[in-house]
């Protein structure tokens, strides 16, 4: 899922959404455009080694998981993410590390998958599961994008909002243009820079 493109890694926000019909009547309205669907699973892991074991605050971070892929229906992939997190007064929001946002480390079947993690030494550690996902194209008049509408297992819904942009005032102006297209619909969410891994952690109670 991309937003505007200026070479730059993946920077991301997520709105929690607590009124789903309220929003989705909202892009209705605005005449957003449906995009492609899609559902996965993602499987989390964490190293074994105590040493090393990650906590749920290392979520906030760096990720380790196998995306097992529904819709469309394609190989699993073996990502690893890991961001920098920016604290602004008025805008806050996280940047990854790598140009497409996560590291793919190799394409295949799941079952291998898990055996490499095992050979790593890494454990399972729980699972995001998207059940419904979907783009939308927001037809802003000064700078179209894009948003991800998803509905996740056991959390409930979210959407999510990406800038490919270098320059951190930049990153920071894009993502304030794209506010201003909310502004009527502000109540119906809260907005987060935490990583979806770490608030599914905290929501099961790990």
């Amino acid at each position: 899922m991309s937003g505007a493109t200026d070479e730059g890694a993946e920077s991301e926000i997520r709105f929690l959404i607590n009124d789903i019909n309220a929003f989705k009547h909202f892009l209705m309205s605005k005449k957003a455009l449906p995009g492609e669907r899609y559902r996965f699973t993602d499987h989390c892991y964490r190293p074994r080694n105590p040493e090393s074991k990650w906590t749920p605050k290392d979520l906030e971070t760096k990720t380790m998981r196998i995306r097992e892929w529904h819709e469309p229906l394609k190989e699993s992939k073996l990502l690893f993410s890991k961001v920098e997190i920016f604290i602004k007064d008025d805008m806050s929001f996280k940047k990854s590390i790598f140009p497409n946002g996560k590291l793919e480390i190799i394409t295949g079947d799941i079952s291998l998958l898990k055996l490499i993690l095992k050979d790593w030494d890494f454990e399972f550690w729980f699972k995001i599961h998207k059940e419904e996902g979907q783009l939308f194209r927001i037809p802003h008049s000064k700078n179209p994008f894009n948003i991800a509408l998803e509905k996740i297992e056991g959390f409930g819904y979210s959407a999510e909002i990406e800038v490919h942009v270098k320059e951190i005032s930049k990153i920071e102006d894009q993502f304030k243009q794209h506010f201003t297209f909310f502004q009527e619909i502000m109540d119906t969410f809260q907005v987060t820079y935490r990583s979806l891994p770490s608030l599914v952690a905290e929501k099961l109670g790990l």
